[in-house]
């Protein structure tokens, strides 16, 4: 059997058939129809094994493709993994930060209240102090009434009788 490129086989030269006597004038027509049908055949397996061959690299072709482009998408994948935990530790360190910032601003503002309400504690102790003091300022003003004195009366009729009003006394 001779080898062509490719791994192929070379088809083997045509035999007489088991059976059949040599012929000095030549293969008999049947032989001859029963060659070319041989050759008939071997011509479409030598196609379709080329057809096949191809086939076989192109699916190699596309098996590297596969295996470069899965290679392509893990890299990416681990570039993505790795820039969200990256991202993950910037937000929880933005997170502690704002936190701390938090506890500051509530300890300000504590302590502004604490201020403030010691302020207010002092304004009204010293607002009812003021009001609980006795003024020494001077004493008020008397009135100075002109009055007439009021007659008394002697018997009980004239007790009976309402008295005249007096100017500058309440009635």
């Amino acid at each position: 059997m001779v080898v062509r490129s490719h791994g192929e086989a070379a088809p083997p030269a045509l035999t007489p058939l088991a059976g059949s006597a040599p012929t000095a004038a030549g293969p008999s027509p049947e032989q001859e129809q029963l060659a070319q049908l041989l050759r008939g055949f071997l011509g479409v397996m030598e196609q379709e094994i080329g057809e096949l061959k191809t086939s076989i690299d192109q699916l190699k072709t596309s098996q590297e493709q596969m295996v470069r482009n899965n290679s392509a998408v893990a890299e990416q994948l681990k570039a993505a993994q790795e820039q969200i935990v990256r991202d993950n530790a910037t937000a929880a360190e933005q997170l502690k930060a704002a936190q701390e910032q938090m506890v500051r601003d509530n300890a300000t503002v504590a302590e502004q209240l604490k201020a403030t309400q010691e302020q207010m504690a002092r304004r009204i102790a010293k607002d009812s102090e003021q009001q609980l003091r006795p003024k020494t300022s001077a004493p008020p003003p008397r009135s100075i009434a002109t009055s007439t004195p009021v007659p008394r009366l002697s018997s009980p009729q004239t007790r009976a009788q309402p008295l005249a009003p007096v100017r500058g006394r309440p009635e």
